[in-house]
């Protein structure tokens, strides 16, 4: 199974008020992280992101604004994550998809319908007691960040959820096709219409 394992970096946590700021993504094959198959981009932002946003997660105005507009960095992540994909965030439902769903609309971006797992759904599967942040996640894995990034970078969180659910799916007794609870619309590519 081709899974997209993407997190993104926002404004707020409306995303019908605020914007993303970052989008970080890397593949995962058979169960096996592909550490070589990554995605990262900053977002450009209408709006001065916050001081405590950027306290958070470390994006800056600086690193926003010669970034890419949304729509083309959500096409280029649309092309990252290509036909066969199921994307995979952590509370995906409440906050990620709904983000990208809302981008997509806001800018008239006609899109295809892709299936997505939230990791929540398999930690509260897995462990039914005790929390279901991702910080507890990594905690009860024993994952490591990867050297020179930190929590809240986009770039980080992914490779951390994507080492947790290389874990997670070891310790699984049923497929995946049963988390598959949600869709999210990203744009079609004009590489994708050949």
């Amino acid at each position: 199974m081709n899974l997209v394992i993407f997190d993104i970096e926002t404004t707020g946590f409306s995303p019908y008020y605020h914007e993303i700021t970052q989008i970080a993504a890397v593949r995962m094959r058979d169960g096996k992280v592909m550490r070589d198959e990554t995605f990262s981009t900053f977002v450009k932002t209408t709006k001065p992101i916050p001081w405590h946003i950027t306290k958070i997660t470390g994006v800056t105005n600086a690193l926003v604004r010669s970034a890419p507009p949304p729509d083309v960095a959500l096409q280029a992540f649309a092309r990252f994550a290509g036909h066969d994909s199921t994307l995979v965030a952590h509370n995906g439902k409440k906050f990620d998809t709904r983000f990208l769903s809302e981008a997509c609309a806001r800018h008239n971006m006609h899109g295809r319908e892709i299936p997505c797992i939230d990791t929540l759904d398999l930690s509260r599967t897995l462990w039914p007691g005790g929390s279901h942040t991702l910080d507890a996640l990594i905690s009860r894995l024993k994952i490591s960040a990867p050297t020179g990034l930190h929590r809240h970078d986009a770039r980080c969180d992914v490779h951390l959820l994507a080492d947790c659910m290389e874990k997670m799916l070891g310790q699984l007794k049923c497929g995946l096709a049963d988390f598959m609870t949600h869709h999210v619309s990203l744009p079609t590519t004009p590489a994708m219409l050949h």
